[in-house]
């Protein structure tokens, strides 16, 4: 021991100031070292060292291991309390004295006045005095007594307002010691909670809330503190509500007559809460158990049938009404119990539809109906049963037979008893009745299924003319027998070829039309045209990309000499319409009825000198009144979900107007409701899914709901007019890549706003000094770059707002929500991020994922990884230039170019980040071009200019422009 001594007062007397050595050795010298306790196991001392009037400090010695440590502030390593512990315990532990215990604060409570009052105190020894700043160096309150001094606003303790009692016990709980009025006593968090105490009082009965017995004193606050057993604690509430606290603020009196809900109500909700103590007669709860009834009585050849929901057998108190009534004296009352009252409500609402006390007093039919679907549901306890026998009716429903007579169906409802009427039948059915009476044989159960199936069918046909029966004739098949001899020969031909494509002719394609038409193509137009000759409506839903508008202007090409046919459509895509027409059918007479050319264009039509009309959905509603004086030879509407609103103003136009054909043109039919479909089919062939409220109640919501038949039959009446291809089912005819120009309108703020760009730029260059012609040249470009940027967007520009409308932008939100309904990936390309910018702000507003990938990602592989997952986003922003190269995007099948590039061979690339080895579907690549732009001119000059593509294709891009060919984008006229 004293070796490791001696090497720590060398370690020690190197590392100590001269000065520190010095007062050190003073100290222990002067008897200012005391020992306070030692572990010879681990070979450590704690001594105390007192210098000056400041208070002591406490230095831990490790002598084995030359380690010393010490409480004070000291910067230095060994400061002089260090010295004199070590100076102290070189001279013997014998000569060292023992610390005293150190002194606590303690609080001190007095009562005063119904409160209380609290100052500190300073036990020392066996001795308690007052505690001061400067007398109790070292002694500090805690933290939570100074926060209650704050909330006092007082410093040096005193009486403690009741409100700031839960601050009192925070404090109290800190101290070591807590006196009251000089008593030493217990502080506990823990509360004790009131009791409920009943009372008999004469013939009545005293319901109160009071402190438990062990209670011998209260303090009232926040919260109110109680003493008992030496300990102060907080007075509780137990599980009260605050509704029961509140009614319980003062005594309650029951009267004798209101023992029942004391007994049965009261008592037993409180139980569940506090204690409850009796004190006197106070009558006790019975258990009881809740029973549902049903008493049925015939009376004057109606069934009388009564609910009750009751206590006990035989009943002890009845609900009724909601009020409970005790039925077997007020000394046995069972113990209320809501819960398995609800739940006998519930059951009895749901089992037979009635609410306790209800008595019901049925006619025959409807007695009928509630012996038949109710009484066997029900699971309570039935009394009468047999006053319920002759209103029972046999379960097997009525048997339809069928025949095809003329142009429709006919039907006979034979039952066991007699045969029914087929317009009573129906009737019953249309107003939700399962049963049907038969006159004087009694009543029949409808066939619901079967009339839920093809009741509509029956009902149209008694006012059948040839064009509905045509209509009604695949699915009538289906009824009679497939190849029932019933049906005249030709309507089953066109069954067969309806139901089995594959045993439809390929006609081949019209003349006139200057395109090829792929196989599933081929037979999309044979379909339309097979359709065309009975004059029956179809929905041509091929997937986005399979080419309905080339299929539909074939199919409308060979009757151009029977009359004009009308397509209506988006404002968007009226340009596309235009421009395809004129591509793939040039000899058809076409225009377009939209703008200040409109009634020029009626007239034309009104003379006869036009083949096909194409208009918006919005002129359709405006000038609806004069194209329903025509008659048309087709009707087209695309993007038919336009009218998927039934009580839309533009259904209700669409319906005004007049064709021997009306065709559907959709790659999302159904976008959020069966009734959409139901809409459609229902302007293409009218009547074909019956009323709407039928089709709302007995298909579309069981369907909705998970009912495979309903939705089986939805499927098998709207098949034969419906034709719905793929893209993955016709991937084997499809190029592995398919490109197409999306031609989008400028909005009418877009259209200013480029004018103006325009003008600049012309004016710009008109007044240029620029003498060479790379001068020229950069004019230029930044000129186009201006109107291009206006062409897109017009928060491009400086100054923009971000908020104003693009056409282009629209159109591109118009085909993303299908794009992703139907389980598709996108890659969104632009060459400026500020376009990327605007895209994401109205992603954002319509709720759809997305991830991004720009100059500023620093992570691309994360967005990358996230895309690419099966769960992942389906849309990826890419800026040209960060990812138009290197990355493998193969989860994605379609690749819009929000901005046409110089170097259509940067396109091509950018689409290659899909179309690549892994991918395993069609690749579809969209480039969107606003109409009446810059950017139609330079696809216009490529087209001029094959030479010149190829040379951009191959890598030289813009540059192979020369300046007079880009000076020809900007105007056609001479600069």
């Amino acid at each position: 021991m004293q070796d490791e001594l001696r090497e720590l007062v060398r370690a020690l007397r190197k590392a100590a100031p001269a000065a520190a050595w010095r007062v050190g050795e003073r100290a222990a010298a002067n008897g200012n070292v005391s020992l306070v306790s030692q572990d010879s196991d681990s070979s450590e001392y704690v001594l105390r060292v007192k210098l000056g009037n400041g208070p002591p400090n406490e230095i831990y010695l490790w002598p084995d291991e030359v380690e010393w440590e010490c409480d004070c502030e000291s910067p230095a390593q060994a400061c002089a309390h260090a010295v004199a512990a070590i100076r102290g315990l070189s001279g013997g532990l014998s000569s060292l004295p023992e610390a005293a215990p150190p002194a606590h604060i303690v609080l001190l409570l007095r009562r005063r006045q119904g409160s209380l009052e609290l100052e500190l105190g300073v036990r020392r020894q066996q001795q308690v005095e007052a505690w001061s700043a400067q007398g109790s160096p070292g002694l500090r309150p805690s933290e939570e007594f100074a926060r209650l001094n704050r909330l006092q606003g007082e410093v040096a303790g005193g009486r403690i307002a009741p409100r700031n009692y839960s601050a009192l016990l925070s404090a109290l709980l800190s101290a070591e010691e807590v006196q009251l009025d000089g008593e030493v006593i217990s502080i506990s968090k823990v509360p004790i909670h009131k009791v409920a105490v009943i009372a008999a009082v004469g013939s009545n009965f005293r319901l109160t809330l009071e402190p438990p017995e062990t209670v011998t004193e209260l303090f009232e606050g926040e919260p109110t503190l109680a003493l008992t057993d030496h300990t102060l604690r907080p007075l509780g509430n137990g599980k009260l509500s605050k509704l029961q606290l509140h009614q319980l603020r003062r005594p309650l009196l029951f009267h004798n007559h209101e023992l029942p809900r004391l007994t049965g109500e009261w008592i037993p909700a409180l139980e569940r809460c506090v204690d409850v103590i009796r004190r006197g007669s106070v009558p006790e709860s019975q258990a009881a158990e809740v029973t549902v009834r049903l008493e049925l009585q015939r009376r004057a050849g109606l069934l009388e049938a009564e609910a009750r929901i009751v206590y006990g057998d035989p009943p002890l108190a009845e609900l009724r009404d909601n009020n409970w009534i005790p039925l077997g004296g007020l000394q046995r009352m069972p113990a209320r119990n809501r819960d398995a009252e609800l739940q006998a409500v519930n059951q009895l609402q749901a089992q037979l539809g009635m609410r306790p006390g209800q008595r019901l007093r049925l006619l025959p039919e409807d007695a009928a109906r509630f012996v038949r679907d109710r009484l066997p549901q029900f699971s309570g306890q039935l009394i009468g049963e047999h006053q319920a026998r002759s209103f029972r009716v046999d379960r097997t429903p009525l048997r339809p037979e069928l025949q095809w007579q003329g142009n429709g169906l006919q039907a006979r409802f034979m039952g066991e008893a007699g045969e029914a009427d087929p317009v009573r039948v129906l009737e019953a059915w249309r107003q939700g009745q399962e049963l049907v009476s038969l006159g004087s044989q009694g009543m029949a159960a409808l066939p619901i299924e079967w009339l839920d199936q093809h009741g509509h069918l029956l009902a149209l046909s008694l006012e059948a003319d040839e064009q509905v029966a045509a209509r009604l004739a695949p699915l009538a098949e289906e009824l009679l027998g497939q190849g029932s001899n019933q049906l005249p020969e030709g309507l089953r031909q066109l069954n067969r070829h309806l139901r089995e494509l594959g045993t439809l002719p390929l006609l081949d394609p019209p003349a006139g039309l200057e395109a090829r038409l792929r196989d599933y193509q081929l037979l999309g137009f044979s379909w339309l045209r097979l359709l065309a000759q009975h004059k029956i409506g179809a929905i041509l839903a091929d997937d986005m990309g399979l080419g309905k508008t080339l299929q539909t202007l074939a199919a409308l090409l060979p009757d151009r000499d029977q009359g004009p046919a009308l397509v209506v459509a988006p404002t968007s895509v009226l340009r596309n319409w235009e421009l395809e027409a004129a591509r793939f059918t040039p000899a058809l007479r076409s225009g377009v009825l939209h703008g200040p050319r409109r009634e020029r264009l009626l007239q034309q039509l009104q003379d006869g000198d036009l083949d096909l009309l194409i208009t918006s959905y919005a002129i359709v509603r405006r000038d609806i009144d004069r194209l329903a004086e025509h008659s048309f030879r087709a009707v087209v509407i695309d993007e038919a979900q336009a009218i998927k609103n039934p009580d839309s103003q533009t259904r209700k136009a669409i319906a005004r107007l007049k064709a021997d054909q009306r065709i559907a043109l959709s790659g999302t039919p159904i976008e959020n409701r069966l009734l959409e479909l139901w809409s459609i089919m229902d302007w293409v062939n009218p009547g074909l899914l019956g009323p709407r409220q039928h089709f709302a109640e007995q298909l579309a919501g069981p369907a909705g709901r998970g009912n495979t038949a309903a939705a089986t039959a939805i499927s098998r009446q709207v098949r034969p007019f419906l034709l719905r291809r793929l893209k993955a089912e016709v991937a084997a005819e499809l190029p592995p890549r398919t490109e197409s120009v999306l031609h989008c309108p400028l909005s009418e703020a877009q259209q200013r706003s480029y004018a103006a760009v325009r003008q600049a730029a012309i004016s710009g260059l008109r007044g240029s000094k620029a003498d060479n012609k790379r001068g020229r040249r950069m004019q230029v470009l930044a000129a186009l770059t201006r109107m291009r940027q206006a062409a897109c967007h017009p928060g491009l520009l400086p100054g923009g707002d971000p908020s104003a409308q693009s056409g282009k932008l629209d159109r591109l939100m118009e085909l993303l929500p299908s794009l992703i309904e139907a389980g598709h990936k996108a890659l969104l390309f632009s060459q400026w991020t500020a376009m990327l910018d605007l895209v994401e702000n109205r992603l954002k507003q319509e709720r759809l994922r997305f991830v991004r990938l720009d100059g500023s990602t620093r992570d691309r592989a994360g967005p990358i990884e996230r895309f690419q997952a099966a769960d992942g986003p389906p849309l990826f922003l890419i800026s040209l230039k960060a990812g138009g190269t290197g990355l493998n995007l193969t989860a994605a099948d379609h690749v819009f170019h929000l901005d046409p590039w110089w170097n259509p061979a940067v396109e091509q690339q950018a689409t290659d980040r899909a179309h690549r080895i892994g991918q395993t579907r069609p690749v579809f690549s969209w480039k969107l071009i606003s109409e009446n732009s810059v950017e139609e001119r330079i696809l216009a000059l490529q087209e001029r200019k094959k030479a010149l593509v190829e040379s951009v294709l191959g890598g030289k891009g813009i540059e192979a422009l020369s300046i007079e060919e880009l000076e020809s984008l900007l105007d056609d006229a001479p600069l």
